[in-house]
């Protein structure tokens, strides 16, 4: 793949934050999930990994100018819950 003149490359964001995510989450999966007798809550699981791997993403979009997207994507998120409670 070909870098950009700025040095852009989409494929490096956030990559160290990701991986940290990824980790923690397949080491909870293997651990607690996929051992049906000590499943556990969830809750919690993983979230200052993932807080991290999110604030990355932010400040990404902010720099480049598209913060829009995760506004966009609220409104999504928004209608859709607003679509599923209708449908009960």
């Amino acid at each position: 793949m070909k870098s950009r003149e700025d040095g852009f490359d989409p494929t490096k964001l956030c990559a160290e934050a990701k991986k940290k995510y990824n980790e923690c989450f397949s080491a909870w999966y293997r651990a607690s999930f996929l051992d049906i007798g000590t499943r556990g809550s969830s809750e919690g699981v993983c979230q200052v990994e993932w807080n991290e791997y999110e604030r990355c993403i932010k400040q990404m979009l902010k720099k480049r100018k598209l913060e829009h997207l995760l506004e966009e994507q609220a409104k999504l998120e928004a209608r859709l819950a607003k679509d599923s409670r209708q449908g009960e």
